[in-house]
């Protein structure tokens, strides 16, 4: 627990280098719930005011476990990695035939490989506090034990915004890349799949443009079929993002009929999106320009963060 001597003399450092805006204007409180024990506080006290403690103690150091204490971590430890390395629901990124992806692992635009990026994402949290869609929510068990509380793209909760670049900018470690806006609109998030047995078009025969009129990227367009009553959505691979407006948008209650799925997702730890999607096929674009070519107005990082 964060601790503030009688000794401050309210420089505001502390409060200006958090990184999680855990301090408030009294430099001697603190909102536990947003606070990450970084100790970037304590390392930039001039006066050396701030320590972390133990509760009940306030001159213990954080971490003077005793002998019971110990063990009992030494053995939950042991006992979390010996879970986590079984491969039982977990996610390895091999390649090879039968790897088993959960359909709903994807990533924040720009993510590293899926190895470096567990490897490299510290759950910080900061990517999903600066999303302002909230579509980044932390993971629990739906990718296992190693990707829990690493930032997961939930499009239902909200789309990926063309015009934000924020996750990339405020990731400390790399596991998100930092991309320009016409960049990023190449990093391509994964595939959205219509299904055909809920859809209301396909399923229903009721005229329904939705996901259609939602896409910024004219990746949906709707089609006539001899055998369906009304136009059907479709999609084109090679326009999608895997931004999810789609999917936000669609009136299906419970589960959209279209969802955004880790399909086809590009994540490089190195070069050009750009470049790369135009190798494999790729064509995105908004508004009918070019999407390396085409402006896309920037909204900047929301308040309380700076550039």
């Amino acid at each position: 627990k964060r601790r503030v001597a009688d000794t401050c003399i309210h420089c505001g450092l502390c409060q200006a280098s958090c990184p999680m805006g855990a301090i408030p204007a009294d430099p001697s409180q603190t909102m536990s719930g947003e606070c990450i024990a970084c100790q970037t506080c304590v390392r930039v006290c001039p006066v050396q005011a701030v320590s972390f403690s133990r509760p009940g103690s306030p001159h213990s150091p954080l971490f003077l476990p005793g002998r019971r204490d110990t063990l009992v971590a030494l053995g939950a430890g042991v006992g979390l990695a010996f879970l986590g390395r079984t491969g039982l629901r977990e996610y390895w990124a091999q390649t090879e035939k039968g790897s088993i992806m959960p359909h709903r692992l994807i990533r924040p635009p720009g993510a590293v490989p899926e190895k470096t990026f567990q490897n490299q994402c510290i759950r910080c949290g900061l990517c999903m506090k600066v999303c302002p869609t909230n579509m980044l929510q932390p993971a629990w068990q739906e990718i296992g034990l190693s990707g829990m509380f690493s930032p997961l793209a939930v499009p239902s909760r909200g789309p990926c915004e063309a015009g934000c670049n924020a996750c990339g900018q405020v990731c400390p470690t790399g596991a998100i890349r930092t991309l320009e806006l016409t960049e990023k609109m190449w990093a391509k998030m994964g595939t959205a799949v219509i299904d055909t047995d809920t859809c209301l078009a396909w399923a229903h025969g009721q005229s329904c443009l939705i996901c259609d009129e939602a896409c910024p990227y004219g990746a949906v367009r709707l089609k006539r079929i001899q055998e369906q009553d009304v136009a059907v959505p479709v999609v084109r691979f090679e326009q999608c993002t895997g931004c999810g407006f789609c999917e936000h948008a669609c009136p299906v209650q419970a589960q959209p009929s279209i969802r955004v799925s880790p399909m086809w997702q590009m994540r490089l730890e190195q070069g050009s999106y750009v470049q790369e999607g135009r190798r494999i096929g790729l064509d995105i674009s908004r508004g009918g320009q070019d999407g390396d070519e085409g402006e896309v107005p920037s909204q900047g990082l929301p308040p309380g963060f700076s550039d």
